[in-house]
């Protein structure tokens, strides 16, 4: 194993003659490496999820960079775990994700909706993950979502709001989860 990580890391940090293609590692986050490569990658998927972002003053490289960072903690933490999850969720949403893009003249490449599909699998794997995890610490307060309904009090109305409070505090679980998963790994920054 160790030879086939040393061979992988060589032919990672050299040029690739084929195309004249600079491949090399930017991170390693505990025994995974992340390379330019990847990073331009992530960097044309946020550019086309995320169309507002060239208007906005982000250092896209870096919030770029960042994600890869947590989707290799989340991808090693779920593998761990053992998370499985039905695939006909991801394809609904990858489907009307497409949909949306085609709509707004966005062409994608099937490389590219082949990535989306991945990382639109990770969060749902993700989100599973912490849903097992933290779901039996999540408690709703049941006067305040009766106070915020007023009189109007279907149940609709309830089940909608005791489950955008149960997400934001699904949410808050994540985040912390996510940091400590980084304070207790090894990641390392090489360009």
């Amino acid at each position: 194993m160790k030879k086939i990580l040393i061979i992988f890391l060589f032919l990672v940090n050299f040029p690739c003659n084929a195309e004249n293609i600079q491949i090399y590692t930017l991170v390693k986050v505990n025994n995974s490496i992340i390379t330019n490569i990847d990073l331009e990658k992530e960097i044309e998927v946020l550019k086309i999820l995320n169309s507002n972002l060239a208007t906005q003053k982000i250092d896209i490289k870096k919030l770029a960079l960042n994600n890869l960072i947590n989707e290799n903690l989340k991808k090693t933490e779920i593998q761990k775990n053992n998370v499985k999850i039905e695939e006909k969720n991801i394809f609904n949403h990858h489907t009307k994700l497409l949909e949306s893009l085609k709509n707004n003249n966005i062409k994608t490449s099937k490389k590219l909706e082949n990535l989306i599909y991945s990382k639109i699998k990770l969060e749902y794997e993700w989100n599973e993950l912490v849903a097992n995890k933290y779901a039996w610490q999540i408690n709703i307060n049941m006067q305040e979502i009766q106070k915020k309904l007023g009189d109007n009090k279907t149940p609709e109305d309830m089940q909608s709001l005791i489950n955008i409070e149960k997400n934001k505090k699904l949410n808050v679980y994540s985040n912390n989860h996510l940091e400590n998963l980084k304070k207790n790994s090894l990641i390392k920054f090489y360009k």
